[in-house]
């Protein structure tokens, strides 16, 4: 991309001027590339019969869809693969580095504009039904009901651990090493405050989403669970995330 960029022009554009039309060739050039088939070979890989082979990929959709409700109700960002991990024993991701959170990704130099992480290679590992159907949407749907249903002691929870244990970035100006720059970050109460809205489903996120319609009632689960993987997957918001995020695997 880099190199493409030079031999246009002497001087590259600024990241954030890079054409949509180019990103999104790169982006399609690399995922055709990629190898999308590891997390799924991983699962077959660790299962001992095809019973433990249908328990894992149901673990591994269940524990997909839980954590994605988690990275959207607390604004996680700097999701790349190297702080999701998953565990062979049990065929379980696990989320690490919780510093990108409350939206702090909207604010970096290249703006992070999906709701979780679930690039090719996980909807790969969620079978023939994909992301849109199945156990991965049933369980993003149920992990966001169950944070509707429990915002406030998940609200009070939230502020409880930040006032006493607080993020340097809290109230201040900083410097992220990740994810392409720096951000500016609001106070401590804004931040809380939008994360137990949006635990409540009244909260939408900091970007533009307009192309993908109405955002859908706080009560419809279901329809949010829809409407959250059809940002996350959307290719163009893919294709303009920052290089180290790897979005094409």
């Amino acid at each position: 991309m880099q190199r493409h960029l030079k031999s246009a022009s002497a001087q590259p554009p600024p990241r954030h001027e890079w054409p949509a039309e180019m990103l999104d060739a790169a982006y399609r050039t690399l995922a055709s590339e990629a190898p999308h088939s590891l997390l799924e070979h991983a699962v077959a890989e660790d299962a001992s019969s095809a019973a433990d082979w249908c328990l894992r990929a149901s673990t591994l959709a269940r524990s997909m869809g839980g954590s994605a409700a988690l990275s959207y109700a607390i604004g996680l960002g700097d999701r790349h693969l190297s702080n999701i991990l998953y565990d062979r024993r049990t065929s379980e991701l696990v989320q690490i580095d919780y510093n990108v959170c409350f939206d702090k990704g909207w604010g970096l130099a290249v703006p992070e504009t999906v709701p979780f992480r679930l690039t090719p290679v996980f909807v790969r590992a969620l079978g023939p039904l994909g992301a849109s159907n199945g156990t991965f949407r049933a369980a993003l749907a149920h992990a966001l009901r169950t944070s509707r249903a429990r915002a406030g002691l998940l609200g009070d929870t939230l502020r409880g651990c930040f006032e006493s244990d607080p993020l340097p970035s809290f109230g201040r100006n900083g410097d992220s090493s990740s994810a392409g720059g720096g951000y500016s970050s609001p106070d401590a109460s804004t931040m809380l405050s939008r994360a137990a809205a949006k635990l409540a489903g009244l909260a939408p996120p900091p970007w533009d989403c307009k192309s993908h319609g109405e955002i859908p009632r706080a009560d419809d689960d279901f329809a949010r669970a829809s409407w959250l993987i059809s940002l996350a997957t959307d290719e163009r918001r893919l294709a303009a995330m920052f290089e180290g995020w790897s979005a094409w695997v």
